[in-house]
């Protein structure tokens, strides 16, 4: 989940997951913990969960999963060194070359190398930019770094930082989601406790995440157990909030 606590990552999620949502249900929005949201009638509670969809490593490769991991650690820095400057939000992807070795000397340095590239290079409201080795003349910048990516898109709450070479990550599988769904659902009956319907929303495309929009549609066609009431897949870039079909276990 990047550096942002669970209450910023709910509050993020959940602006979107409302804009996106057709019929959003009336009621009363309570922020809280277990579950972040509260949406309430006098008749009625709605709790709505938020979980980051983080993707197990299917490298056993350590040395590449270690590098896989310095990159990842490099994107988060330069996040947050970007945050400090007070600028729009912003999606940046960034592609590494693979022919360099980063060393762990090099991580701070290369972070603050991408957060300045992406202040110098901050594209207008709805555009994007893009630039890629070899840099343009006179552009010193690091060979390790091969394609940045900037996109600044409609209703974005916060800044996204990702690395799009992280490449033990596994596509997103209907075995995938259900595996989740049942690590969440051991807390359904605390949380169903303290309201009529429980939802759960799992975000995908965050932070290290980098699920193509074909395998986040391939989702609707399956069917997932779970006692949850409601069960979505949330896109935060391409934006794209996915009801999954449920049925309740036996």
């Amino acid at each position: 989940m990047l550096n942002y606590t669970k209450a910023q990552f709910a509050a993020g999620s959940f602006k979107l997951f409302k804009h996106l949502m057709r019929k959003f249900p009336k009621g009363q929005i309570v922020p809280g913990k277990n579950p972040d949201f509260m949406v309430s009638t006098k008749r009625k509670s709605k709790g709505i969960e938020f979980a980051a969809l983080f993707q197990a490593g299917k490298n056993d490769s350590t040395s590449r999963k270690a590098q896989a991991m310095r990159r990842q650690d490099i994107i988060d820095q330069a996040n947050r060194l970007y945050h400090k400057s007070s600028l729009p939000p912003v999606r940046v992807d960034v592609t590494f070359n693979e022919r360099y070795v980063i060393q762990r000397s090099k991580v701070p340095a290369l972070s603050k190398r991408i957060a300045g590239y992406v202040r110098q290079h901050l594209p207008e409201a709805k555009q994007s930019f893009q630039d890629a080795y070899p840099w343009e003349k006179g552009q010193s910048f690091p060979m390790e770094v091969w394609q940045v990516m900037l996109h600044r898109t409609p209703n974005m709450v916060e800044s996204y930082f990702t690395c799009s070479n992280g490449d033990y990550l596994p596509r997103l599988s209907n075995q995938l989601i259900q595996s989740y769904i049942d690590k969440k659902g051991m807390r359904y009956k605390s949380l169903s406790r303290k309201c009529n319907e429980v939802w759960l929303v799992m975000v995908v495309n965050y932070g290290m995440q980098n699920a193509k929009l074909e395998d986040i549609e391939q989702q609707g066609k399956a069917i997932f157990v779970t006692p949850f009431d409601r069960a979505f897949l949330l896109s935060i870039e391409p934006e794209v909030l996915l009801e999954l079909n449920l049925e309740k276990p036996v």
